[in-house]
């Protein structure tokens, strides 16, 4: 650390003054000295990289003491950077003891991966191309898989999969509330199943959506979702440990289904990442367990505030991530980790059931992607809690711009897709940085 304010000062002085070399000058050279290289990740490579630990250990100090680590990502789509963060999510398992994978993703999608990689229930490719459409690629079956092969050889301390989002509702947790009624009250299951009825899935996930927003009693369904919450709620206590552990995972599915409703017909934008967080906590709390937040950069995020922007329909949006939440309850025990890049090719348009692949240019000069871009080094970790020189350290405390693509992109509107933090390292403790990164490979069907 000495080392590295050292040689700043040694290159300020050799140009006469400090005056003589830009602030921008003196961060880059800090990045140059302090970013710790990682194997390099060609375009789409699925192979290699998830051997290759080197690079890694960088993370070593910091997450030492961890409760939960946060892995972000800049962009849904991206091969490449997908795989590093799986990389470094194996290391913190295989190295750190790390057993549980939180993910954004709904909790009932969640639970039917974890059946797979615990007990191999499901056919793998099916659960995958199940998911959320923005995890529907090659590099996330890859990642399951590698979480089955890893529970095979671990059966006694296996990792566990977590869905900590309510964007859509799953027949799963309907199908896991009944026949949890059933067993242990089944005086109430025709009261359940009334609820369930008047709010269970018409059509696919994606078709509820749909059915929600042209339905003409909204507020009733959320009170037939908050019946079902109150109901689990007062079901016969569990008396065992076994079955402690299957009630909160019954009030888990009941909270994913009013999460759902609430979260769409609610006005509260925190809402969804305030879920995200309390899933993850009450997870942690249960199983003791450290865990890896896999999300978009914006929701790892631990400012208690980000500005964002979506083109074209979100444009000056905030939000309190749910990092914020989890910085608040595990203090510095919660270290985020954010994933930028300088050029990409994304794959994107999932909502139009067409999606393709688009060309994303080099970064804008205002942003911390251009910085990074400027040291120069194809893929790094830069921790940023590394001690600085001044000019440094004030940069670290400005306010940060970053690039955000959610799911759309319109090559026109580039320069709008960005996050903005009041401060850099108020929201992440380390970037992941890679020079240029392919598109995620769309799942097939075979």
């Amino acid at each position: 650390m000495l080392a590295v304010a050292g040689s700043l000062a040694m290159a300020l002085a050799g140009c006469g003054t400090a005056r003589d070399v830009s602030r921008q000058d003196v961060v880059l050279q800090w990045v140059r000295e302090t970013t710790t290289p990682v194997a390099t990740v060609g375009p789409n490579d699925t192979e290699t990289p998830l051997t290759d630990t080197a690079g890694l250990a960088a993370v070593d100090e910091l997450v030492a003491d961890a409760t939960v680590v946060g892995l972000g990502e800049s962009a849904h789509g991206l091969g490449d950077q997908f795989v590093v963060r799986q990389r470094l999510a194996r290391y913190l398992v295989e190295e750190h003891g790390y057993r549980t994978i939180a993910f954004e993703e709904d909790y009932g999608s969640g639970v039917a991966i974890d059946r797979y990689i615990t007990e191999g229930v499901g056919n793998p490719r099916e659960l995958v191309g199940s998911m959320v459409a923005a995890w529907r690629s090659e590099q996330m079956l890859g990642f399951v898989e590698w979480m089955r092969d890893f529970n095979q050889g671990h059966p006694e301390d296996p990792v566990r999969f977590l869905g900590t989002d309510v964007t859509q509702l799953r027949q799963l947790s309907f199908d896991e509330l009944t026949r949890y009624a059933s067993a242990v009250a089944p005086g109430r299951v025709d009261e359940l199943a009334a609820h369930l009825d008047a709010i269970a899935l018409r059509g696919s996930p994606g078709e509820q959506i749909g059915w929600l927003f042209e339905h003409p009693d909204q507020e009733g369904l959320v009170e037939h979702a908050r019946a079902v919450r109150d109901l689990v709620a007062e079901l016969p206590q569990p008396r065992t440990e076994a079955e402690t552990a299957e009630r909160a995972d019954m009030e888990r599915h009941a909270a994913a289904v009013l999460g759902f409703y609430l979260n769409y017909t609610g006005r509260d934008p925190d809402f969804r990442d305030r879920v995200m967080a309390d899933t993850l906590r009450g997870w942690q709390e249960q199983t003791r367990s450290p865990a890896i937040y896999w999300a978009a950069n914006v929701h790892v995020a631990a400012a208690s505030r980000v500005d964002y922007n979506f083109p074209p329909t979100e444009m000056g949006a905030q939000l309190v991530p749910a990092g914020h939440h989890l910085r608040e309850t595990y203090g510095e025990h919660y270290v985020p980790i954010a994933a930028v890049f300088g050029s990409a090719r994304v794959l994107q348009g999932w909502e139009t059931g067409q999606p393709a692949v688009y060309d994303v240019p080099a970064p804008g000069e205002d942003t911390l992607d251009h910085i990074l871009h400027r040291a120069g080094t194809e893929a790094f970790l830069l921790d940023l809690t590394t001690s600085a020189p001044p000019p440094v350290t004030d940069w670290l405390h400005e306010p940060a711009r970053m690039r955000l693509i959610g799911a759309a992109y319109d090559e026109a509107q580039d320069a709008d897709y960005s996050m903005r933090l009041d401060s850099l390292v108020d929201g992440f403790d380390a970037v992941v940085y890679l020079s240029r990164t392919g598109e995620a490979e769309l799942l097939s069907d075979e």
